[in-house]
C-alpha cells in the first residue's frame, strides 16, 4: 500500500492508480477493495495464478490502462514527491518514448549518481549501461504495447525489463533520464532477484541470444552474444572455484 499510496499524491496526479495484485494469499485483496471503493483514481485488478515473473501482470496492467503513458512501480519501492512534475516535460510532445530518473538506494545514496544533467541513451547505451530502473520508468503505452510489452517467459523474470529496453531500442524508442532521484529502491533484501549473480548473468545470456536470433544478420548483435557467453563462463568458473576454496578452508 506503500507504493500506491506514494503514486497517489503525486502532483500534478496520476490520471489513475492501477494496483496489479499477483496472486497474493494475504490480505492484500480486501484491503485494495476496500481503499478502491473510497479512492476514485484507484483500480484493482485481481490476477491469478501467480506465474512467477513479473511480465504478465505488468502486460495486463498496460493493456487496461487508460492513459497515453504507463509508470511502472514495483510494490517493494516507492515514488518520491516529484517524481511525476519532474518528469512531465519530457512527456509532452512526441520527442520521447520512455522517461525515467536516478533512485535512492534502502541506504540513501543514489543509485546511479549520474551527474551532468538529464541523460538521453542511446540504443548502444542502453544495451551496454542498462541505465533504466523499472520503477522510475514512464513509457509510452503505444510503444510498450508496440512491441509486444514485457517478455512472460519465467526464465527472463529477472531481467524482463532490460529485454523490454532493449526491444523498445530495437525498434527506434527515444530515451531520456532525468538527473535527479525519482524513487526509492528497495535493494537491501537479499531475496531480490539482482542478488543472485550467476542466475541473472544467465538471463542476460538468454536476452542476448533471443535478440542476435531476432535480427541474425546485425553483427553487432552477434558480437554482443558472445561477450555474454565469455562472461557467463568466466562467471561461472569463478563463482565455482570459490567454492572449492571455502570447502577446502573449512576442511
Amino acid at each position: 500500500m506503500r507504493a500506491a499510496r506514494s503514486a497517489l499524491e503525486q502532483e500534478p496526479p496520476p490520471l489513475e492508480v492501477l494496483v496489479c495484485d499477483d496472486g497474493s494469499t494475504d490480505g492484500t485483496q480486501a484491503a485494495f477493495e476496500d481503499w478502491e471503493a473510497r479512492e476514485p483514481r484507484l483500480r484493482y485488478v485481481r490476477v491469478e495464478p501467480n506465474r512467477g515473473t513479473p511480465g504478465p501482470v505488468r502486460n495486463i496492467g498496460a493493456a487496461k490502462a487508460r492513459g497515453d503513458w504507463v509508470a511502472l512501480l514495483d510494490d517493494d519501492d516507492r515514488w518520491l514527491p516529484g517524481k511525476l512534475a519532474a518528469q512531465a516535460p519530457f512527456m509532452a510532445g512526441e520527442a520521447y518514448d520512455v522517461v525515467a530518473g536516478d533512485a535512492l538506494r534502502s541506504n540513501g545514496t543514489p543509485y546511479f549518481g549520474f551527474g551532468g544533467g538529464s541523460r538521453f541513451p542511446n540504443r548502444a547505451e542502453v544495451e551496454r549501461d542498462n541505465p533504466i530502473i523499472i520503477s522510475s520508468s514512464v513509457v509510452r503505452r503505444s510503444a510498450l504495447l508496440g512491441v509486444g510489452g514485457f517478455d512472460e517467459t519465467p526464465a527472463l523474470a529477472g531481467l524482463a525489463d532490460y529485454d523490454l529496453w532493449l526491444r523498445l531500442a530495437d525498434a527506434g524508442a527515444r530515451f531520456a533520464i532525468v538527473d535527479q532521484p525519482v524513487i526509492e529502491y528497495e535493494d537491501a533484501g537479499l531475496g531480490r532477484m539482482s542478488m543472485q549473480v550467476l542466475p541473472m548473468q544467465r538471463q542476460r545470456l538468454r536476452v542476448r541470444l533471443r535478440r542476435w536470433i531476432r535480427s541474425p544478420r546485425e553483427r553487432q548483435l552477434l558480437v554482443s552474444f558472445l561477450r555474454e557467453i565469455y562472461f557467463t563462463l568466466a562467471l561461472t568458473v569463478r563463482l565455482a572455484s570459490l567454492r572449492v576454496r571455502r570447502g577446502a578452508s573449512v576442511g
